[in-house]
């Protein structure tokens, strides 16, 4: 199955130290993230 959404791409995510951080790719880590936020400061609910 595929999902197409337009202007969506794939992204790395990675949660270390209470921050999240998203990258283009694993790959591509090394170049730096390219949004993060903590996430001591979010409120996540569901549905």
């Amino acid at each position: 199955m595929q999902f197409c959404f337009a202007g969506w791409q794939p992204r790395w995510f990675l949660l270390c130290g209470g921050i999240l951080s998203y990258y283009d790719s694993r790959e591509d880590a090394w170049k730096g993230c390219k949004g993060s936020i903590q996430m001591a400061v979010c409120e996540i609910q569901g549905n």
